[in-house]
Parts: structure tokens; C-alpha cells; sequence
């Protein structure tokens, strides 16, 4: 995979989900990733203006032009959520933030909710959908590892009509769930 088949590629998504955003990818390769096991990365600092960075990790080029394809299509749906006037971005879903448990958890609703209508639209998927809950719930927030339930019947709403909205209700109720789990406990 070399660097003309990645700008292609990125032209190529760029045109079928979100061609009136303006996306940069740095000339030099990002020298460390933010975190374990990130590819690639949007920056959203400027989504006001409709102008992205997408920076590419070294690990990117470690996996298979497959597993390419989708970690930009992926990257790239964020865009188009963004921009999208249906979806209702208003700046707040911006990534993981430390202990904030509410934005960790709408920010992976997210994730799996991008992930799960690439694979509606016949992208090759690079995880079981059990296996990429268990993966976020550990790398994220493990104190809700064995404790918490993110099914599909909890995603359908932000699969077949993704909101901010609707992404951040869906949170709140997980939330909300937690709570209730803990209370309940003691």
C-alpha cells in the first residue's frame, strides 16, 4: 500500500460520502498514534468550516488494504455525519475525554454505529460486532467490563437513523442504566 493507492482511496470515499468537505492529509505520516490500535484519525477543529485533517498513523500501514479501505471509509463517515444536516452535529461528540463517562460512551456509539452501516453498505468488516463492543468497553471504560450491555437492539435507532441526538440519548439511557446498576448494588 503505498501513498498514491491511499490518496486515491481517500478521493475516491471522499466523492461518494462527503464530496463538499475539504479534507487534508499532512504530506508526512503522523510519527505516533493517539492511541493503541489507531489507524488513522480526524481532526475536528475545524468542522465549522467544513475543512478536516485526516492524519495517518504508521500503524495504518500495517494492515491489509482491505482493513485500509474500511479505517478510511470509517474516518470518513465521520465527515459526512458532520456535515450532514440530518445528523445534527453540534461539536460535541469530539472523541474520547479521560474519565468524562458520558462523552467516552456516546463517542463509542458512535464508532460502532459508523462501523455497522459500513458493513450495511458492503464493506468488508474487521471485527465480529461482539468482539468491537468488548473491544471499546475495555480499551475505554473497563469498569464496565462484564457489567454492561450495548446490543443491537440498543444500536438499531443510530444504525438506520443516525443523529447526534439520537447518539447522545442513547447514552444518557446507558448511562442511566449504570447508575441504576450500581445503586441497586449497594
Amino acid at each position: 500500500m503505498d501513498k498514491s493507492w491511499i490518496e486515491k482511496k481517500i478521493i475516491e470515499l471522499k466523492n461518494k460520502f462527503c464530496s463538499n468537505a475539504n479534507i487534508t492529509v499532512p504530506p508526512s505520516y503522523a510519527q505516533k498514534n493517539t492511541f493503541s490500535g489507531t489507524e488513522a484519525q480526524v481532526n475536528l477543529d475545524r468542522w465549522k468550516n467544513n475543512e478536516f485533517t485526516l492524519t495517518i498513523y504508521p500503524s495504518f500501514f500495517k494492515i491489509s488494504k482491505k482493513n485500509a479501505e474500511f479505517v478510511l471509509a470509517h474516518e470518513i463517515m465521520h465527515i459526512k455525519d458532520i456535515i450532514s444536516n440530518d445528523f445534527g452535529y453540534d461539536g460535541s461528540l469530539r472523541g474520547y475525554n479521560g474519565c468524562d463517562r458520558i462523552a467516552n460512551l456516546e463517542n463509542t456509539i458512535w464508532e460502532i454505529s459508523i462501523d455497522m452501516r459500513l458493513e450495511k453498505m458492503g464493506y468488508a468488516k474487521i471485527q465480529e460486532y461482539n468482539e468491537r463492543v468488548s473491544e471499546y468497553i475495555n480499551t475505554h471504560w473497563p469498569q464496565y467490563k462484564n457489567r454492561f450491555t450495548l446490543d443491537i437492539n440498543d444500536l438499531a435507532e443510530v444504525i438506520n437513523n443516525p443523529t447526534c441526538g439520537g447518539i447522545k440519548s442513547l447514552a444518557e439511557r446507558k448511562n442511566n442504566d449504570w447508575i441504576e446498576y450500581l445503586t441497586n448494588k449497594n
